[in-house]
């Protein structure tokens, strides 16, 4: 990810691309006005867009952080090559986790004029506001440990928790997933469905795309395919990698009885890709074991039966979280991985 930063003269610069050892940075969760109005990559790099009203919102964020004793911050309309369909596709998919990062999350409400006002007169605003009804503000409402709400002329409004029971009322979502998004595996996949039900996005596939987070997986981004093939694909990449059919309940029985009959022909694994004993039964010792291959936790190995298309999206997501694109550690990289022989 790149992170915008103030140069010395005071104009905002970006990052280099950054992997590993990112520092402590604020994160912008906002909505977008029409598309000339918000400040580009491009526009960073060039020096320009000062004067669209979008760039208020950097200069915001950039405050804010400042105030937070933070360096660095982050924000989607300028900090991601969109005319980089790679980069782009990457950053769909990392997004919960670039703001469940962050140190702090910042939501800026246009359509709130003021805090100035008593609680119920500014309340009414902010239960109307646009930003509690698109698509991508629910993962950014979700993924940060700490988000502040605040006003157009950047008042404070309050954070995620004294703000709680307002945005329980309005969004629908349990506060227990307001509170803590540790807790969001603990609910059904159509209860998380049901979240999004009435948000909107300006791409329809996007409605889909800013759900990945939410329930943990990967996939590739086709711009094009429609709404509904896009959910198709989300939820067979839900059942393929939690074993949930959608309904809450798992499919590792079903992977249980087919195991009796043996593998597939198309994914029997080769007898050498069990490797050595030792190393299998130290990973099946591991807390956090999951398949190598498809990164499910309802099966080890010996009885996987994914995809290939599903082994590469594991290894894409390991590869995003900057961990070893073999077993998922980050203590090392695939070159020093002493499970290689296991793939």
């Amino acid at each position: 990810m790149r992170l915008l930063e103030r140069k010395p003269g005071g104009d905002l610069c970006l990052t280099k691309d950054l992997a590993n050892n990112i520092p402590p940075y604020a994160i912008l969760s906002h909505t977008w006005g029409n598309d000339e109005e918000e400040v580009t990559f491009d526009d960073i790099n060039a020096g320009t867009g000062k004067e669209k009203p979008g760039y208020q919102k950097l200069e915001f964020c950039a405050e804010q952080a400042r105030r937070d004793n933070l360096t660095h911050f982050w924000v989607d309309s300028c900090c991601i090559n969109k005319s980089n369909f790679t980069e782009l596709s990457e950053a769909i998919n990392s997004m919960f986790r670039w703001y469940e990062k962050a140190a702090q999350c910042y939501v800026y409400l246009t359509d709130v004029s003021t805090a100035t006002q008593p609680r119920d007169e500014w309340e009414l605003a902010f239960r109307n506001s646009r930003w509690l009804t698109r698509g991508w503000t629910l993962q950014e409402l979700l993924a940060p440990s700490s988000v502040d709400f605040f006003a157009r002329d950047g008042t404070r409004l309050g954070d995620k928790k004294c703000l709680l029971q307002v945005v329980h009322e309005i969004t629908g979502i349990a506060t227990l997933a307001l509170r803590d998004h540790q807790s969001l595996q603990n609910f059904s996949v159509e209860e998380r469905f049901k979240w999004a039900r009435n948000r909107q996005t300006t791409k329809v596939e996007d409605l889909v795309y800013s759900l990945l987070g939410i329930f943990d997986v990967s996939i590739p981004i086709i711009y094009g395919e429609g709404k509904e093939k896009a959910k198709r694909r989300l939820r067979n990449e839900i059942q393929s990698t939690t074993g949930s059919h959608g309904n809450g309940e798992s499919s590792r029985g079903t992977v249980e009885r087919k195991s009796n009959g043996g593998p597939p022909p198309a994914t029997r694994r080769r007898d050498s890709n069990m490797g050595r004993s030792g190393l299998l039964r130290s990973f099946r010792e591991r807390r956090d074991a999951e398949c190598y291959r498809c990164g499910a936790s309802s099966h080890l190995l010996p009885d996987c039966y994914a995809r290939e298309d599903t082994v590469l999206l594991a290894r894409m997501r390991r590869r995003i979280a900057g961990t070893c694109t073999n077993c998922g550690l980050d203590t090392h990289w695939k070159d020093g991985c002493k499970y290689d022989d296991l793939m």
